[in-house]
């Protein structure tokens, strides 16, 4: 009789409390920090983005926080970001991970953003909570983010950005990032994965391929899977991230193709294509560079297992180098997307074939596709090679930086017409200084079987 009264009890408190309440505190991969040399990179080309990074912190903790999105007057215990979707939830996840990513690594300078460090990382921390708790896993489906065409990409920012800090963090939040981690990546245990071409070569999705969306779904099972490997479901989602990896790339030929890539024979597994073979990416209608580049959706899957301490997998660099190619070397009537000056050499100007509608005054997207060039031998036999792309890159995003003086980096939407612009650069440059870290401490290697 006294378990039944016991076991009536815990049913009733079940339906009221919410299951981080009263479940076990979840443990996430435990990344061994006094084993990895996280010292700043002191090299010429690490420091201009540690320049570019330290610069636009002074940005983030002080106009960003305070101002353009008014979180210094808020004083509930949680963020209100006045709105779900992507613009209201995207750029504090983007800050979040840049942030967290600075502390850690010891990029973060107090003199320069005038803010004290363990102020930064109470803001930090903040953001990190906030995003967790109004969650639709934490907060409810009505009131909460989430389950959106892109919520994966913003969840995993802000995963990576807890992972990070998880020393920092307290026992809900931890609970709740592990409950929106699970949530978002559970969503893709039955997905069908869109192609912009089906086999035949008909376009599935017209002027609209699913490259750049499939890579960031991806990542957000890569980090579950790493973070969270006890989880019933961590196989599962590794398995459906490595698929995604490798259709987010796809050309036509790759679909005859025998090559076994982390165990998946592409014509067996392939059901369309998502680049074009000349390793372009039609997007907006248009060829689009913008989301060539986009590549490093797929190529941050690495950065994971180098913190985990991991072995990365191959289908994370799959046609990176065709793509790298075509930007150096593809010719639209004697004019490539890379642009050389009268000597040949490498300069930060870009040619659009067929425009960009998203502005012209971005870089950091390219010197991205730059370092994970310099970083995987996508330049091999280049010239100029990555390196010199990446170095008039960052000295021409240094220059426009410098034109504001608290440490924004663009001044009109003519430059770049994307509501995240800010927050995405330096979310773009965090991901570059990590690659360069990872590169210069030879931490990351491959593994090309299907094993998790």
């Amino acid at each position: 009789m006294q378990l039944k009264k016991i076991s009536f009890l815990f049913v009733f408190l079940s339906a009221f409390l919410k299951p981080n309440l009263i479940c076990a505190e979840p443990v996430a991969t435990p990344i061994h920090w006094q084993k990895l040399h996280t010292e700043v990179l002191t090299d010429s080309l690490a420091g201009q983005a540690v320049t570019l990074l330290q610069n636009g912190l002074k940005y983030a903790v002080n106009d960003w926080y305070n101002k353009v999105k008014g979180f210094r007057s808020q004083t509930g215990n949680y963020l209100d970001f006045k709105g779900k979707t992507e613009h209201y939830i995207r750029p504090v996840s983007h800050m979040a991970f840049t942030l967290a990513s600075a502390l850690r690594f010891h990029i973060y300078d107090e003199n320069i953003t005038k803010v004290p460090k363990a102020e930064a990382k109470n803001i930090a921390v903040r953001l990190i909570s906030s995003l967790a708790y109004r969650h639709k896993a934490c907060i409810g489906e009505e009131e909460g983010w989430g389950n959106l065409w892109q919520s994966a990409w913003w969840a995993s920012q802000t995963a990576f950005a807890a992972w990070l800090l998880w020393d920092e963090l307290d026992s809900d939040t931890r609970s709740r990032i592990y409950d929106m981690t699970v949530y978002e990546a559970d969503r893709f245990l039955n997905y069908e994965i869109p192609y912009y071409k089906d086999k035949s070569g008909k376009v599935i999705y017209k002027g609209d391929s699913k490259s750049e969306e499939n890579a960031w779904n991806s990542d957000l099972l890569v980090l579950a899977a790493v973070m969270f490997p006890k989880h019933p479901h961590a196989a599962t989602w590794h398995q459906r991230a490595l698929e995604l990896q490798l259709s987010a790339y796809a050309s036509p030929s790759n679909l005859n193709s025998r090559k076994k890539i982390n165990g998946i024979r592409l014509k067996d597994f392939l059901q369309g294509s998502n680049m074009e073979e000349n390793g372009t990416i039609v997007n907006h209608g248009i060829i689009h560079v913008d989301y060539m580049v986009a590549f490093m959706q797929n190529a941050i899957n690495v950065l994971p297992y180098a913190l985990a301490g991991e072995k990365a997998k191959k289908a994370s660099l799959f046609n990176g180098d065709r793509i790298y190619n075509a930007l150096n070397n593809l010719s639209f009537d004697g004019q490539t997307m890379y642009t050389r000056n009268e000597k040949g050499e490498a300069t930060c100007r870009m040619f659009f074939p067929e425009g960009n509608d998203w502005g012209t005054g971005r870089q950091s997207n390219y010197w991205l596709m730059d370092v994970i060039a310099h970083c995987f031998g996508f330049d091999k036999g280049m010239k100029p090679t990555a390196t010199d792309w990446m170095w008039v890159r960052g000295k021409e995003m240094i220059r426009m930086q410098q034109r504001n003086t608290n440490g924004a980096y663009y001044q009109s939407k003519g430059e770049n017409s994307f509501s995240s612009r800010e927050e995405f650069l330096l979310a773009e440059i965090t991901f570059g200084y990590l690659f360069l870290w990872a590169n210069d401490n030879r931490y990351v290697h491959f593994d090309n079987s299907g094993k998790f």
